[in-house]
């Protein structure tokens, strides 16, 4: 026996005569197929000496094989003289006896059959008869219905599990029908799908989803149910997988060869052969010989080993029952879609669409036996059946174009931790191993891959020497300050300014005499009312929470939980005015809690809008050069957090709406005490700031400019020069960078409503990089986690309104242009779910969770906003009103409201 495997060539099957190219039947581990131009062979594939059942009763050649869904087995075989349908059970035990072997006829004369599938009640077969597709009454023994909506031959049909008189039909004029077999109607018909034919079709018993497939290797899958208008999900190219396999593959094998120079990309290190390659021969798999017609497609389902965590590991505790809408998505088993092309065999998470294996047909597939035929090669692969012989097995029968035999296959069932160890498909830790030099190690990080598990929600204790011990102490200062807002000169060793010598022409003036003036002396009028400027600046405030009506708000709102049972956010609330000149609003973020909200613009502005929305009113935070790209709420809500693309980020005071302090330099600000020469120690940020928030409970600020990764340590000083405001004693440190090989850091995330350790960032060459930011190091990296650079973060931080289990704060998700939103766990270090249906193909629309992690919405370039519900993966709904891109989302924290922004400066509030 060969040794342990995930993939063995089992059997050899005889094919003597297949006129009609007529593809085998397999259920379970039973194997029909035309053993002669007019009988049927029967085989038990577990058992490998097992000799084949005939089945005699047709005159005519057999066009049509397949089996019933359930247990008593039932197979048709259809020929244009007859429909016979056989008790496959009942015809083992009568062969095994001697007894003569008979099916049922419920049909004579059907016409050319090219296709016959079960319903799932097994009391109707359905006839693919040219464009037509004949109902068939088991128990009748006649045709109760013929469905003429093709313009072409039908060319494959299946009955939806989930609703029993749903029938989905394909055909060669490329178009999906959807018919209810009951009330004999046409539901649905799709426009052209595929440049090329549909050739084979199957049903997600899981999920109310069908997979269609066409003959240049694409892949569809659609949702089935009528309030989802039989939506498009997601789209997989066989072709392209294969194409990568390949390419991974010749890595590998070049890795391991000896005199070629070593090429490093991105992806990992390869050693190029000396010798190129002549001809295009075997060693270039760069490029697909022909089209990759897929051939047959099945959902598999495993009950162990496949979800995003296991058991064990999943605490839900009794008090988040109910509100574990994430939570149902790591624990849920999603089915593997199995695909079987003219090529290769590949397994796909069905959720993720995340690759789990591949078998190219090109290798050799090891032998059961190794004594016969220790391996064996199979190409040009024309005929291809699959089915589900265990949890964690499967049986595949294929047949070559030049052969008279089919072959047996037993594939196991991968799983998502062990794709890497398998397929050797693109790794998510698979970095650079080489040894750099001192400068490059420090200028250019390398995930430190551990056996510790990840989480975004801290658990583990500060090590030692963690860069989130840092302090900034400042040096104890005299209540007296100058007039230009001097602070006093710093004792040795404090992190302040550094000590200065005094000026000796910078004296003030003085005379030893009293000077007298006519007139200064005297007191004015008491009648007379001389001009008195206001300079009390910090006295004026106009924080919502401070007024008595927003006192009551506060309260409200605090003595409430959020409303899990509202459900998504449908109609529209209000609209929000954002200046008479339109400008593109870039980011919403609400406080935490839900008092206000921030508005960052492209005119350089932030603006603020109070609790009630409704009354419009905005404060204008003004202060940038630039357009203002993100914003974001310190966890106390008394102050913000700007980045914009004039290459600084500024911190806000909410209650006066003034800079209390501006992140413009790597290292400090010591040197912004308004004396000096201010070029001196100038290393100001060299490219735009993409992101900036505040971090660890509002300990830290994390900046990102350029392909640097900043956080600061920083003390606000409340008092300002009366007459040089632009002065600030606010002061900030630089802490610890983090340099990626891209070239720019795009987006950033992290959590600052709890304690966590990681930071979350996405990078111009498509990588999603996490950092442990309790050890300073980068410990994970998802390599090519989008088609394009992500543009949006979201993490799932909830609010103080609700709860969620713990493992549901350790998912994030992201989004690209060109691609869908994808959901990430960062425990298992893998995608767990991808949503799709909002229009992204220039713009980078924002994203953001809901406070019960239900929801998740996006903004999309067909002027509407679009709410996903997780638990489906797929979006619940479109809401409307804008008349632009919709670039930002933001939900409350209190209530299902969820605020959008487009890109002329429209912001509307729609609420459940």
């Amino acid at each position: 026996m060969a040794a342990l495997s995930a993939v063995y060539h089992t059997r050899t099957f005889p094919l003597q005569v297949n006129q009609c190219r007529l593809d085998p039947a397999v259920c379970g581990s039973l194997l029909a197929l035309p053993v002669t131009k007019t009988t049927v062979g029967v085989w038990d594939l577990t058992d490998p000496k097992s000799e084949a059942v005939s089945l005699v009763g047709h005159k005519r050649a057999v066009s049509a094989l397949n089996f019933s869904h359930d247990e008593p087995r039932l197979l048709c075989s259809a020929g244009d003289d007859y429909v016979i349908v056989w008790n496959v059970r009942k015809c083992l035990q009568n062969a095994a006896q001697g007894v003569e072997v008979r099916g049922e006829v419920i049909l004579s004369r059907p016409g050319d059959v090219t296709h016959a599938c079960f319903s799932v009640d097994a009391a109707r077969v359905a006839l693919c008869v040219d464009a037509v597709v004949k109902i068939v009454n088991i128990s009748l023994s006649k045709v109760v219905a013929e469905l003429a909506g093709h313009t072409a031959k039908v060319t494959a049909a299946e009955f939806c599990p989930h609703f029993s008189a749903t029938l989905v039909t394909i055909s060669d004029d490329r178009t999906v029908v959807v018919w209810d077999v009951q009330n004999f109607s046409l539901v649905y018909q799709s426009t052209i799908i595929s440049s090329a034919p549909l050739i084979s079709l199957c049903m997600n018993r899981q999920e109310v989803h069908v997979a269609v497939a066409s003959a240049g290797g694409m892949i569809k899958v659609f949702n089935l149910e009528d309030d989802k208008n039989f939506r498009q999900l997601s789209q997989i190219d066989v072709g392209k997988i294969l194409s990568k396999s390949r390419q991974n593959q010749q890595q590998r094998k070049n890795s391991g060869s000896e005199g070629g120079p070593v090429v490093v990309t991105k992806g990992g290190v390869a050693r190029k052969s000396e010798a190129p390659a002549v001809g295009g021969g075997d060693s270039n798999f760069s490029s697909i010989e022909s089209s990759d017609v897929v051939l047959s497609l099945m959902y598999a389902y495993s009950s162990s080993g496949h979800t995003s965590i296991s058991p064990e590991r999943a605490h839900f505790g009794p008090n988040t029952q109910g509100h574990g809408a994430v939570g149902q998505v790591l624990t849920a088993q999603s089915p593997i879609l199995i695909i079987i092309s003219s090529h290769c065999m590949i397994q796909v998470d069905s959720k993720t669409l995340q690759v789990l294996s591949v078998v190219d047909f090109q290798e050799s597939i090891p032998s059961w036996f190794q004594s016969s035929v220790p391996e064996m090669t199979i190409s040009a692969i024309g005929l291809a059946a699959l089915g589900q012989v265990s949890q964690t097995q499967l049986a595949i029968v294929v047949g070559t174009q030049f052969e008279s035999r089919v072959h047996s296959i037993q594939w196991e069932l991968a799983s998502a931790k062990s794709c890497e160890k398998e397929t050797g498909l693109e790794s998510p830790v698979t970095r650079l191993n080489l040894t750099f030099s001192p400068r490059a190690a420090s200028e250019i990080c390398s995930p430190q891959e551990s056996s510790e598990e990840l989480s975004i929600v801290a658990f583990n204790p500060l090590v030692e020497n963690s860069p989130l011990k840092s302090e900034l102490v400042l040096q104890s200062t005299s209540s007296a300050t100058t007039a230009n807002g001097r602070t006093p000169t710093s004792r040795r060793g404090s992190v302040g300014m550094g000590a200065k010598k005094p000026d000796p022409m910078n004296q003030p003036l003085t005379f030893k005499a009293k000077v007298k003036s006519s007139g200064y002396t005297q007191a004015p009028h008491s009648h007379t009312n001389m001009f008195k400027p206001h300079t009390n600046f910090r006295s004026k405030s106009i924080d919502a929470s401070k007024t008595r009506k927003g006192q009551s708000l506060v309260s409200k709102i605090a003595s409430q939980e959020y409303p899990h049972d509202a459900g998504p956010p449908s109609e529209r609330d209000c609209n929000l005015s954002t200046g008479a000149i339109p400008a593109a609003v870039t980011g919403l973020k609400f406080s935490g809690t839900g008092q206000s909200l921030a508005c960052s613009m492209s005119n350089k502005t932030c603006l603020v809008f109070p609790a009630p929305f409704a009354h419009k009113d905005s404060n204008v935070l003004v202060g940038h050069d630039s357009s203002v790209n993100t914003v974001s709420w310190s966890k106390s809500g008394k102050y913000l957090l700007t980045a914009s693309n004039d290459k600084s980020a500024i911190l806000w005071d909410r209650a006066t709406s003034e800079m209390v302090v501006t992140f413009d330099r790597i290292n400090n600000n010591f040197h912004d005490s308004g004396s000096g020469d201010k070029s001196k120690n100038r290393d100001n940020y060299t490219k735009e700031v993409k992101g900036a928030q505040f971090f660890y409970m509002d300990k830290f600020v994390l900046v990102v400019t350029g392909n640097q990764l900043c956080m600061y340590k920083y003390h606000l000083h409340p008092a300002k020069p009366e007459i040089k405001r632009y002065l600030t004693k606010s002061k900030y440190k630089l802490v610890k960078s983090w340099e990626t090989s891209s070239q720019n850091f795009t987006s950033l995330a992290a959590a600052n409503a709890f304690y966590s350790h990681l930071a979350v960032c996405a990078g111009s060459n498509r990588d999603l990089e996490i950092y442990d930011l309790n050890e300073g190091r980068l410990a994970h990296v998802f390599n090519d986690a989008h088609t394009k650079p992500a543009n949006a973060i979201a993490l799932n931080e909830g609010s103080t309104y609700t709860s969620q289990p713990q493992e549901a704060l350790n998912v994030f998700a992201t989004s690209a242009t060109l691609d869908c939103i994808k959901m990430w766990d960062v425990r298992s270090r893998r995608c767990v779910l991808r949503l799709q249906g909002h229009s992204n193909q220039a713009h980078g629309c924002g994203i953001a969770f809901s406070a019960c992690g239900t929801y998740l919405a996006s903004g999309s370039e067909d002027k509407l906003a679009y709410v996903y519900d997780v638990r489906q993966g797929t979006f619940c709904q479109k809401l409307r009103g804008h008349t632009d891109v919709v670039a930002s989302v933001a939900f409350h924290p209190a209530r299902p409201v969820l605020a959008t922004g487009a890109i002329k400066g429209k912001v509307l509030l729609f609420k459940a």
